[in-house]
């Protein structure tokens, strides 16, 4: 199935029983699915303060409901393990904002971060240093053990 609408070309797919429409827009690709009636959209992060701010406000008590849970059925819990960049927006904003969550939260429980630091000459988006310095930050103050990679 292949229409065109407003010059834009769609494509249409079905995935897992859902349905998937391609876009292809100047070279560059966006995907929209169509789930019980509601559009979502692919959103990139790439930015700190939309990962910390922005996206993470809206999914933070989801994961920390998720962690609650998982944090109830152990018997002996003694800390948490975090793997996340910080480059990208959704690691170093997102991954800053879980570790001062879990902070507060469990402010006991040892927190032991694997974090991916950006190499300056692999650069993937142009805001990775300012993305490293301000998740450093939260790093330095709300983690116990930080393993660089």
């Amino acid at each position: 199935y292949q229409r065109r609408v407003h010059g834009k070309q769609w494509y249409q797919r079905r995935v897992h029983g859902k349905q998937w429409y391609q876009r292809r827009v100047h070279g560059k690709q966006w995907y929209q699915r169509r789930v019980h009636g509601k559009q979502w959209y692919q959103r990139r992060v790439h930015g700190y303060a939309r990962g910390h701010y922005t996206i993470g406000k809206e999914v933070i008590d989801l994961v920390l409901d998720r962690i609650r849970k998982l944090a109830d059925n152990c018997t002996g819990l003694q800390g948490f393990m975090i793997y996340h960049a910080f480059g990208g927006g959704t690691g170093s904003g997102l991954g800053s904002l879980l570790l001062e969550r879990c902070s507060v939260d469990y402010g006991k429980k040892s927190k032991v971060e694997f974090a991916i630091y950006p190499s300056p000459q692999i650069c993937t988006a142009v805001v990775e240093p300012y993305n490293s310095v301000l998740c450093a930050h939260a790093m330095m103050e709300h983690s116990d053990v930080a393993f660089m990679v």
